[in-house]
């Protein structure tokens, strides 16, 4: 008793310590995970809104220095005096020159204050050569080369990406992005040269290093969307950056319908945003790694897991405490339980304030009384059914009975009816056969239906011609089961109660049938049957239970079988099966049994 009592304790207090850990742990935890993903979402939303506004500010910079490079060349094209020098011919090389400084110190003034280029050249088919700064030509004739050709047979701007120097002077192999416009006569509206502007790609360098938002990169992506500017200071690797253009080139078609900023996804951790240049056909890009949203959560996860650890700790203590506390008239109550289970019924829980735990004591105390007084019941209920199936056999062996069937025999022999004799012989057997069972209480409604047919055979010799019986039973109920010795009692009633000495012939059906989860057996007569005030006066008595009147004949010599099987029915099957009887005085009476199905799988309990 006292390992039992250790072992008890130690379960529920576990049990108690951790539901309270549960308790408590599982919405830290379910906060610190939603926290968590809140931080992230919350880093994800400010960091691709950050990238967002940087590649617009960023496209809005760069494309404005291309605007601004086109607006430059118009302004070049409408000056009157560079389309004066354009038009003009030269038949020798000191008005050449001469123009050529002119137009070149009109260059330099219009390009003054924009330091965003780092050239702007006037080439003419007349041969002219105009600069705004200083730099050594490369060549007097710029004619030939196939740039020059493009630019002049163009209509609008022709851009190219990075290339090392320029097309027109010598420079130290600076990175450039140039410009060619085709310059259009005024008067004639042919194209009489080409505008050239240069644009340092160290200027952009300078302006966006290590400048993208998570240490992302800038992209400038050419009309084949090559790569051919990046900012430097990023944590991005050459192949992620080639995979950032290879993405941008499968969502080409869509960013020629766009223009805004359009997110592009990507299945390498990457997050691209990127807008096409309607002015060069180019396409800038800002590329971020994914991972930067989550390690930007990084620190505030520290401090979610830290306060977890804390809360856990406390948790651990006061739930220790507290099963303490409340186990203890937990396992009074279990070792009263335990004692009753040995059999000790006069165990009684002290309940201890109003709680539910007191009110658990009360009711465990109260269960006691009631399996006290139960098991007292059951065991009268056992005793009065073994009575009830004892008097049902006596009646079955009643010397009377045995008599008058012998007798019969006797004179069926005499007047030399042997086969009848035999037959009644037969009958006779399997009555008590089936009436014995080996001592069991239930038999297969298949032998109950032979029980009660081995009787009306026999009672046919003693009524003679005086009535006739039919059975109707459902084959599928046969291997059901059933108390044995009820069908017989319901027709002996029939017969005692609807045969009179000097009455005419009646008629006995057995009807037996399923109905739901229940099996019928009817026994209906159309005999002499009863007035209203003696229906009544017997289904009182059926619906009394108590054990001396069930003991009492209920109507003349026949009228206990009845009681017996309708006491012996509610007392296996319980109130909701039973025997109910209809009838009405010179019209017969019908006699119903309703039972619950009971197979040899499933047999009820017949102790």
């Amino acid at each position: 008793m006292k390992i039992h009592k250790k072992k008890a304790s130690s379960s529920i207090r576990r049990r108690m310590v951790r539901y309270l850990l549960y308790v408590s742990l599982l919405p830290l935890i379910g906060l610190t995970i939603i926290s968590i993903i809140l931080q992230v979402r919350t880093t994800s939303s400010v960091s691709t809104s950050s990238m967002q506004t940087e590649v617009t500010l960023a496209f809005s910079d760069i494309n404005g220095r291309f605007e601004d490079a086109q607006e430059l060349c118009r302004q070049i094209e409408n000056n009157a005096l560079l389309q004066r020098l354009m038009r003009a011919d030269y038949p020798n090389t000191a008005r050449k020159y001469a123009s050529e400084l002119e137009g070149s110190m009109e260059l330099a003034s219009m390009v003054l204050s924009d330091d965003a280029f780092s050239g702007v050249y006037l080439l003419g088919n007349n041969g002219i050569i105009c600069k705004s700064d200083s730099g050594s030509l490369i060549s007097d004739r710029f004619q030939d080369t196939a740039w020059y050709q493009k630019a002049l047979s163009s209509l609008t701007a022709n851009w190219y990406s990075m290339h090392n120097g320029s097309y027109v002077v010598r420079t130290a192999n600076d990175k450039i992005i140039t410009c060619c416009y085709p310059f259009r006569d005024t008067h004639s509206g042919e194209n009489t040269g080409v505008i050239v502007v240069d644009i340092s790609v160290a200027k952009l360098h300078n302006l966006y290093d290590g400048n993208v938002v998570g240490n992302g990169a800038l992209l400038i992506l050419d009309e084949n969307n090559h790569i051919f500017f990046q900012s430097a200071g990023t944590n991005l690797r050459e192949q992620q950056l080639n995979d950032a253009a290879n993405v941008v080139r499968r969502h080409s078609s869509d960013l020629l319908l766009q223009r805004t900023i359009l997110p592009l996804t990507d299945g390498n951790n990457l997050y691209i945003v990127a807008r096409h240049s309607f002015i060069t056909g180019w396409t800038i890009a800002g590329v971020v790694s994914r991972n930067f949203f989550f390690y930007s959560a990084t620190n505030m996860l520290y401090v979610i897991i830290g306060i977890m650890f804390l809360e856990a700790a406390l948790a651990i203590v006061f739930s220790g405490i507290a099963s303490r506390r409340l186990s203890a008239p937990i396992i009074e109550i279990e070792e009263a339980m335990s004692a009753a289970a040995q059999g000790d019924l006069s165990v009684h829980v002290t309940p201890k304030g109003e709680d539910e735990l007191a009110s658990l004591a009360a009711e465990f105390n109260e269960m006691v009384v009631q399996i006290n007084n139960l098991m007292n019941s059951n065991y009268q209920s056992q005793r009065r059914m073994r009575k009830l199936e004892l008097k049902a056999l006596q009646e079955q062996i009643n010397p009377h009975f045995l008599y008058n069937s012998l007798d019969s025999i006797k004179w069926l022999l005499r007047l030399n009816r042997t086969e009848d004799a035999i037959t009644m012989l037969k009958n006779l057997s399997m009555l008590y056969r089936i009436s014995l069972s080996h001592g069991r209480d239930f038999i297969p409604i298949r032998d109950e239906i032979r029980h009660v047919r081995a009787y009306l055979e026999l009672q046919r010799q003693e009524y003679k011609s005086k009535f006739t019986y039919e059975i109707h039973a459902d084959e599928q109920t046969f291997d059901y089961l059933s108390p044995k010795i009820i069908l017989q009692p319901l027709v002996e009633n029939s017969l005692t109660h609807g045969v009179g000495g000097a009455a005419s012939e009646i008629h006995v059906e057995v009807i037996v049938r399923q109905e739901k989860d229940q099996i019928a057996m009817i026994v209906r007569d159309d005999g002499a049957g009863m007035s209203v005030e003696a229906l009544k006066a017997l289904r009182n008595r059926l619906a009394d239970m108590t054990e001396d009147k069930s003991m009492i004949p209920s109507i003349g010599s026949g009228g206990y079988g009845l009681k017996n099987v309708s006491d012996r029915i509610r007392l296996y099957f319980g109130q909701d099966c039973g025997l109910y009887i209809e009838s009405e005085e010179g019209k017969g009476t019908a006699v119903t049994i309703l039972m619950d199905k009971r197979s040899l799988e499933h047999p009820l309990n017949e102790n």
